[in-house]
């Protein structure tokens, strides 16, 4: 089975050397490409994602949804952290130092007596807000350089871009073996 997002159902057809069954993907369509056993091929346009045998169409929204509901968990983790932690991270107990898991610290404690689930838990506060603070500052930096390149264009434009995506580079012992 091959399954190629962007293939138009006859490049599938021209793709299908000793396969029986194929994708093909575009934006706006979903096409199943099969050859019989006579060896004719067969289009089925219109195929729908969530039953095309596993498509890859149907394959990556999966994943997506998983994804976005992990992203979600994990801010509802933050925006909870005093309801689910339940003691404070920084608190250090030292009648209660390197303790293995318990009812009372679930993950146990540090050398310094701190509860390491809550430690956990509000990290992911700290996460969180890196991760954001990146995204935006990469946001900025790339909207404020498209729009320079595309109000000047030209050369402006052809320089934003070498230093966007600078050409692929040889490793040196290619270079010694060209020679």
């Amino acid at each position: 089975m091959s399954d190629e997002p962007g293939l138009s159902p006859y490049q599938a057809a021209e793709r299908l050397k000793g396969v029986q069954k194929a994708h093909a993907a575009t934006i706006d369509d979903m096409a199943v490409v099969e050859k019989d056993e006579n060896g004719k091929v067969h289009v089925q346009h219109g195929v729908d994602t969530t039953t095309a045998g596993g498509s890859i169409v149907g394959g990556a929204l999966g994943l997506a949804v998983l994804g976005a509901g992990v992203i979600l968990l994990l801010v509802l983790v933050a925006i909870f952290a005093p309801v689910i932690a339940r003691q404070d991270p920084y608190y250090q107990d030292y009648s209660a130092l390197k303790q293995p898991p318990s009812r009372e610290h679930i993950l146990g404690t540090d050398a310094l007596g701190r509860d390491m689930w809550a430690r956990l838990i509000y990290a992911t506060r700290v996460s969180l807000s890196v991760g954001l603070v990146a995204v935006a500052i990469y946001t900025l930096i790339g909207t404020v350089l498209g729009a320079i390149a595309g109000y000047y264009g030209g050369k402006v434009d052809a320089v934003i871009m070498r230093v966007r995506k600078p050409p692929p580079l040889r490793p040196a012992w290619s270079r010694l073996e060209a020679s």
